[in-house]
Formats: structure tokens, sequence, C-alpha cells
């Protein structure tokens, strides 16, 4: 959803998801390969469309870094925000990646 955290870069954050970076595909595949010796992923792009800058700014400011901003920042995001939606036609669209991992541990 490089959309949606490209906005939190206002924050001096990197503009990706924290949690991707913890636990993305690569990690996680790593993780599932160690514990099971038949695996296999498979992966399925899809999208959102954000209607709503409100729902972004809340979404975003409910966890580090956004939920520490000062308000400066916070208003500067509210701007990001803003600008995204009227570059999108009044939307955001965002791209998203869900993976599905597949495996047994041996009897």
């Amino acid at each position: 959803m490089c959309e949606v955290y490209r906005l939190t870069t206002v924050f001096g954050s990197a503009p990706t998801d924290p949690a991707a970076e913890a636990f993305g595909h690569d990690a996680a595949e790593q993780v599932m390969r160690w514990q099971f010796e038949n695996m296999a992923m498979s992966q399925y792009p899809a999208s959102m469309r954000i209607t709503e800058p409100e729902d972004a700014f809340l979404a975003l400011t409910s966890y580090p870094p956004g939920e520490g901003a000062d308000e400066p920042q916070l208003s500067r995001f509210r701007q990001a925000i803003a600008d995204a939606f009227r570059q999108g036609g009044s939307a955001l669209e965002v791209s998203k990646e869900t993976g599905l991992f597949l495996s047994r541990k041996p009897a």
C-alpha cells in the first residue's frame, strides 16, 4: 500500500508499511521455509479506493509515527492527504498485495 505510506513521509518516516518491513512476504517466506519443508506461496494483487480523506488521516495517525505527531506535522499531513486526493480525482487509489502460504509439517 505504498500510495498510503508515501503520505507518512511528512513525519520523517520511510514510505513503507512498518508491519510489512517486519513481516513482509520475503521475511514470512524465510520463516515458513525454516519451519515447513513443503511450502508454496501465492500472491494476490488487489487494490482499494479510499474516498474519504479523513479515513486516511485517522488510520495513519492511530499508530507511530503519526500517533505521536505534533500539530505542525499533523497540519502538513492533512495537506499531503488533500494534495493526494486532488491529484487522484477525489480519491486515493491504493495497490495492495496479499500472500497466502500453504505448507504441511511432516508427521
